[in-house]
């Protein structure tokens, strides 16, 4: 007779297991870049000023939004004539980019274009993630699910 917390053996791994959901894959890595500039900056005879937002998370989904603005002139080619950069990390989404928006506005980035390249990021960030939180325990079968309820109630008592 089986007794609970005793290990299982799972077929799949071939190897003797306790059932944990440590064992299934953590979070997808989501990267996101968006980028929002002057227009015609890039066409030659003009200055350009460009801010790009890159939004990444994890495996472990943990947040970082970086903010980096260019700024210069094109002559036929282009020449950069200065940069601002700025990272924030946190574990929600909303906490990241709201410490690199204030990063952003510390470090003097253009508040347009700043807010433009963040929202951007943001929502197509927070879409992909939303889309993969949704998937994110259908690779679990029910039982193991069931099984790691147990053990954390069992725990607490």
């Amino acid at each position: 007779m089986k007794q609970a917390g005793s290990p299982t053996t799972d077929f799949r791994r071939r190897t003797a297991t306790s059932t944990t959901l440590t064992q299934y894959p953590n979070m997808k890595e989501i990267n996101i870049s968006r980028t929002v500039g002057r227009e015609y900056g890039h066409v030659p005879g003009n200055n350009y000023n460009d801010v790009q937002v890159t939004v990444s998370r994890s495996k472990n989904g943990r947040w970082r939004v970086e903010v980096l603005e260019t700024w210069g002139s094109d002559q036929g080619y282009e020449e950069e004539h200065g940069r601002n950069e700025v990272y924030a990390c946190s574990q929600s989404l909303e906490s990241a980019g709201k410490d690199a928006g204030n990063a952003g506005r510390t470090a003097g980035i253009t508040e347009k274009y700043l807010v433009q390249a963040l929202t951007k990021a943001i929502h197509a960030a927070d879409e992909a993630a939303e889309e993969d939180d949704s998937n994110l325990m259908e690779d679990i079968p029910t039982s193991d699910l069931e099984a790691e309820l147990a053990r954390r109630q069992s725990a607490t008592r």
